[in-house]
């Protein structure tokens, strides 16, 4: 039996946006300013240290970070970044963890508008992650060093509306539950699949971004008209 998450739209562009684990920035730093007409400032480099530790259990992220009350966590694929003192440090190596110092300007990030000024693979140059693509504007995810990068080369980063990013409701056909659950794990949302005859009609939600990787992955994606 395959095991698939149906989550709404809304649901997956939250937990994308808090990168599923993560904490506000420590006392004295910021996150980017808003200024007039939606624009964005980043912050100053972080003077606070960042250290990374390799772990992938969900809960075993949450327990260590409530006992020892780290500060500034984020977890990616299988690394865990976060700000401690000596103390904590010195527990976590107690415990078996081998722990290195990361740049907080290649671990933290952000969400935000660029607007389209020139080619997608330009923008792609700098290292941000394309989320989702907009008539006037691309909704991108980058560290503070590939954002740099990107005003450095001339970009405009702009603050989010409310609600963005926003999912397209997508089609796909396939033919077997293995793909069934192949589609569900490159986060597509799936609202509803419908077998026929050994052909699945799925029917869900995903930012552009994963459209891509269905895509990339030999999946043929029908984007459907927004209700």
């Amino acid at each position: 039996m395959f095991k698939l998450r149906f989550l709404s739209a809304a649901a997956a562009a939250a937990t994308f946006l808090t990168g599923g684990c993560r904490t506000p920035p420590p006392s004295g730093e910021t996150t980017p300013r808003e200024t007039q007409g939606n624009a964005v400032t980043l912050p100053p480099p972080s003077s606070t240290p960042r250290y990374a530790i390799n772990i992938e259990d969900p809960d075993e992220i949450a327990l260590l970070t409530q006992r020892l009350k780290l500060q500034h966590v984020t977890a990616v694929r299988g690394m865990l970044y976060f700000a401690a003192d000596d103390s904590q440090l010195g527990r976590l190596r107690e415990l078996g963890y081998q722990v290195g110092r990361v740049d907080p300007e290649t671990v933290d990030s952000r969400v935000l508008r660029v607007r389209r000024t020139a080619s997608e693979d330009g923008l792609r140059e700098s290292g941000v992650v394309v989320v989702t693509r907009e008539s006037a504007y691309w909704i991108v995810s980058g560290t503070l060093a590939q954002l740099r990068r990107l005003v450095a080369a001339g970009y405009r980063l702009e603050a989010l509306a409310p609600g963005e990013p926003r999912a397209r409701r997508i089609r796909l056909v396939v033919g077997s539950q293995t793909d069934v659950q192949r589609v569900a794990n490159l986060d597509v949302d799936i609202f509803s699949v419908a077998d026929t005859a050994g052909r699945y009609t799925i029917l869900g939600a995903a930012l552009d971004m994963h459209i891509d990787r269905l895509r990339q992955a030999g999946f043929t994606v029908t984007l459907l008209p927004t209700p």
